[in-house]
């Protein structure tokens, strides 16, 4: 029986003392990656399809090349340069997150850590 094996042990006490006194497990970091992986991406897909379909809708010259579609990117009296800035800096800062907290995840609710079974109880 080897489940005895693992009824074993302090871990009675350490759920307890956790119970009592309960601490965050991740970073602040972490969890803003975490939540930027699962939930936002797709969101941030999903509006990055849309802003380029809204520009080539609604062009006020037709986009051959890149820099018809850099004069594009203007907002009323806002340059293109800034608007290209302002959405390739979200988009740059979104991926950097997720990539950098998906390698850097710690403890036992790593995706790319240790395997479930072998967490200690």
């Amino acid at each position: 029986m080897e489940n005895r094996e693992m009824l074993q042990g302090e871990w009675k006490k350490l759920v307890c003392e956790d119970l009592i006194l309960p601490c965050f497990k991740i970073s602040r970091l972490e969890a803003v990656g975490r939540r930027l992986k699962r939930n936002y991406v797709f969101i941030f897909i999903l509006i990055l399809i849309a802003w380029l379909t809204k520009i080539f809708l609604h062009a006020s010259a037709p986009i051959n090349d890149f820099v018809s579609f850099y004069h594009a990117l203007r907002i009323g009296h806002i340059p293109p340069w800034l608007v290209a800035l302002v959405f390739s800096g979200t988009f740059v800062s979104v991926i950097a997150i997720t990539i950098y907290v998906s390698k850097r995840s710690s403890g036992e609710i790593s995706e790319f850590g240790t395997h479930r079974s072998l967490w200690r109880i």
